[in-house]
């Protein structure tokens, strides 16, 4: 017994209309049911033809790896998800609005507006902070424990001396 694949028995369609002839009748189903709808989901389409989930999801994917079916937008779920809406022909498939986007530029705007109520104290602050930290000496191993030696002997009435 033979077993793996064997050449010529596989079914490549040229053109979308190849689907109507295809040996297999879930290919001929999901054609008819585009073709008759205009536009569908994977949902729908398995909902209309009585077909697995799975089987509706891996025909529509060759159907667009062919470019015989485009996205042409897309629909909102059940849940917080959103659904490719198919249809027949060869052109760009319809972007997928990015929530994200929406939420990075309301985070922006909320953000400067928090930064324009800040208080002329908050500022002043802000501004004392920048000045202490450009004051501030910078100094050397040898020269900070010296100041460390001088303070611990001021404090503690000439111990360290």
């Amino acid at each position: 017994m033979k077993s793996g694949r064997r050449p010529g028995n596989t079914f490549i369609p040229k053109q979308f209309t190849d689907y109507y002839e295809s040996p297999k009748k879930s290919s001929r189903l999901i054609t008819n049911m585009l073709a008759n709808v205009v536009e569908a989901t994977n949902e729908e389409l398995a909902e209309q033809t009585g077909l697995a989930r799975s089987t509706v999801k891996n025909l529509t994917r060759e159907m667009r790896h062919y470019k015989f079916i485009y996205v042409s937008g897309w629909r909102d779920t059940v849940g917080k998800g959103r659904a490719p809406v198919y249809s027949i022909g060869n052109t760009a498939d319809a972007p997928r609005n990015n929530k994200k986007s929406k939420s990075v530029a309301i985070y922006a705007k909320v953000k400067s507006h928090a930064v324009k109520q800040q208080t002329a104290e908050q500022l002043l602050a802000e501004r004392c902070i920048q000045i202490a930290a450009l004051l501030i000496p910078t100094r050397t191993e040898e020269q900070r424990r010296e100041v460390n030696r001088q303070y611990l002997n001021h404090i503690s009435g000439g111990a360290y001396g």
